[in-house]
């Protein structure tokens, strides 16, 4: 599939054994340099390599981060530029940029600003990244505990989504995949609605219906992209339960507790309908489809009054006195609204478990 931008078409390829043998269409490029997960360059050697060698004429040193929101640090940006300078990468240089969606955050807005700007290639390792962070442009760090607060919108040269990656994945990888998978099935509504309800969770990445469920969200995503690049106004039901997602994320990550990011945004997707739909009927809908996938509906993390507030007051959305908020009215139809802080507040409250 090609998702359309603002200057060019961005292709997409979804498949397996697309790393072992690089589509024709893949752009090549002279210099340039792997910027991976380290479990992920370590689990898939062979496959990384034998892509990088086929799309960069002449790599240089692979640069390998940590997993994980840590590795999003904004304070680790000088060491990282730094890297690149080392490699002695130009302008005509492509990053080619493989692991989940933190990794994919960082390496292209690495991309995005390195020298003003170089060419990215995105190799999404995780479900979450192959169904939502690897596709749209969005890049960024996290800045004090806020998530993404600085960023860019830098649309990659291609992206090559390997599905082979997805029998590799930890639990708690795929567990976090599915939030954003529910999320996306929640805004499509009909088809894709029915096919994740119908996922037989115990088998992961095995259930023959997962590559078709990729594929669809991809292709929504897409559908929404390419009619709102900048995010300007119907993009933003993509945030469907990212509110409160990143809020409760925000509080565990300074806890020193390990809270996957689709997690997150399941509990968000149950704690803002709660709060925000008024309707109990899509509440329950919600709730359990949430667990029909074996993810929780609240988190045990400490509540904070105080710094769920700063949070919220960080949220990229917020215009004044309220926030932009996707609020689902019923499958296949999120409505954007301005919620007031004390509203949020409550949502959130509401996906604590203590």
């Amino acid at each position: 599939m090609a998702l359309p931008g603002q200057d060019r078409a961005v292709p997409v390829w979804v498949g397996d054994g697309l790393l072992a043998r690089a589509p024709d269409e893949v752009p090549r490029y002279a210099t340039g340099a792997l910027i991976a997960d380290a479990a992920v360059a370590a689990a898939h050697a062979d496959l990384l390599e034998t892509f990088v060698t086929a799309v960069i004429a002449a790599p240089a040193d692979p640069l390998l981060l940590p997993a994980g929101e840590e590795t999003k640090d904004a304070a680790r940006l000088h060491g990282h530029w730094t890297a690149l300078a080392e490699r002695g990468l130009d302008r005509g240089a492509v990053l080619v940029v493989a692991g989940g969606g933190s990794t994919l955050d960082l390496g292209a807005f690495l991309g995005a600003t390195w020298l003003r700007g170089v060419s990215v290639v995105i190799v999404p390792s995780t479900l979450l990244a192959q169904v939502d962070a690897g596709l749209g442009g969005k890049c960024g760090v996290n800045l004090g505990g806020a998530k993404n607060q600085v960023g860019a919108i830098w649309q990659p040269d291609a992206i090559v989504a390997d599905r082979g990656l997805l029998r590799t994945l930890p639990a708690s990888e795929w567990a976090s995949g599915l939030g954003e998978v529910v999320k996306t099935a929640l805004l499509a509504g009909d088809d894709l609605l029915a096919a994740v309800q119908g996922l037989d969770a115990s088998l992961g990445a095995a259930d023959p219906s997962v590559p078709d469920i990729v594929a669809a969200c991809l292709r929504y995503k897409s559908d929404v992209v390419s009619a709102d690049e900048r995010e300007g106004d119907q993009r933003a039901v993509l945030n469907l339960g990212h509110t409160v997602g990143h809020v409760l994320e925000g509080l565990a990550l300074e806890a020193g507790i390990p809270v996957a990011h689709g997690v997150a945004v399941a509990v968000g997707l149950v704690a803002e309908t709660t709060a925000l739909a008024g309707d109990a009927a899509i509440v329950e809908m919600v709730r359990g489809f949430v667990r029909h996938v074996g993810l929780p509906d609240t988190l045990d993390v400490e509540w904070d009054d105080a710094r769920v507030r700063m949070l919220l007051d960080a949220d990229k959305k917020r215009r004044g006195a309220t926030t932009r908020v996707p609020v689902l009215r019923t499958p296949g139809n999120a409505t954007i609204e301005d919620v007031a802080l004390d509203a949020l507040v409550a949502a959130c409250r509401l996906g604590v478990a203590s």
